[in-house]
């Protein structure tokens, strides 16, 4: 089957974390080519009557219904009325599990991307009666909309209200992900990593972080990208673009200070890596938070 690698979203030539659709499509009698992507997808109907293809299965949804399509998922839509809407909701998940996130919540992260059906992704209009969904769709709406000041950040607290009543749901439903067997003892390995690679982030490397969880290199590097959807190196990176971003923006130095301060070999390579994350350079980051 082929597939399309969606691109990331972008505000102002700058990549944005969450992003909100209003998608109008019409009735349609094949669905598009399926596609993924590293963020994942919340969809929630408002009219007519769409069809999702979600790695190989077929849900209907309808006005008031949601399914959740998780980090890398094949998935492809298609209208079954002249009148199908629905609001697309995409976030990253470094969104739920920052770079200071606590080890301790990172269980909350897992089901968003582990494989399979073990947790629930489809919610009918009986599933959402009288939860705050309805109303978190509506500001997420008005937020992303009117970008009133600060709107980024009402828009993670939606995100984060989401995320907390399907993470709630699943519990109820499911359990506790460390109760999951293998998922839970990889989950509490993926752990202790994080938790190693916070701390070192500047001089880390996937090799130690394996061996702080006494695992191999090759088993570790595979486990972590199949539940994190990134390399470590990746992750890493994520850290040390994060804390760079703080320090140019709290601090005087130099990019080349930050370059080093924050584990990369050369100013050169951090400003690549810095413009591949964020779409723009250090300097030209730093101009813009100062309104330069």
């Amino acid at each position: 089957m082929n597939l399309n690698e969606e691109a990331k979203a972008t505000l102002d030539g700058v990549e944005i974390p969450i992003q909100y659709i209003d998608c109008r499509i019409p009735y349609q009698t094949d669905f598009p080519v399926p596609h993924y992507h590293d963020y994942v997808e919340v969809l929630y109907g408002t009219a007519g009557v769409a069809q999702i293809w979600s790695d190989g299965e077929l849900f209907s949804l309808k006005k008031g219904m949601m399914f959740v399509v998780n980090s890398k998922t094949p998935h492809s839509v298609r209208g079954l009325s002249d009148n199908c809407e629905y609001i697309v909701i995409k976030f990253m998940p470094q969104v739920l599990y920052g770079a200071q996130q606590s080890v301790f919540e990172f269980k909350y992260i897992v089901p968003f991307m582990i494989a399979g059906n073990v947790y629930n992704k489809f919610f009918d209009v009986d599933c959402l009666s009288g939860t705050d969904i309805p109303d978190v769709m509506q500001g997420i709406s008005h937020e992303w909309n009117n970008k009133e000041y600060g709107f980024e950040i009402a828009l993670r607290i939606y995100v984060l209200k989401i995320s907390l009543w399907l993470v709630r749901h699943w519990h109820d439903s499911v359990g506790d992900v460390a109760q999951l067997g293998d998922s839970g003892t990889l989950a509490s390995g993926i752990s202790r990593a994080m938790e190693y690679a916070q701390k070192n982030f500047a001089t880390v490397t996937a090799a130690e972080a394996a061996r702080h969880c006494g695992m191999s290199y090759s088993y570790f590097s595979r486990i972590f990208k199949k539940y994190m959807k990134n390399s470590f190196n990746e992750y890493i990176n994520f850290i040390r673009i994060t804390e760079a971003k703080r320090l140019l923006v709290c601090t005087d130095m130099d990019v080349t200070s930050v370059a080093m301060e924050t584990g990369f070999a050369t100013s050169s390579y951090f400003i690549e890596r810095f413009k591949k994350e964020c779409g723009i350079t250090p300097k030209q980051f730093r101009k813009r938070f100062n309104g330069d």
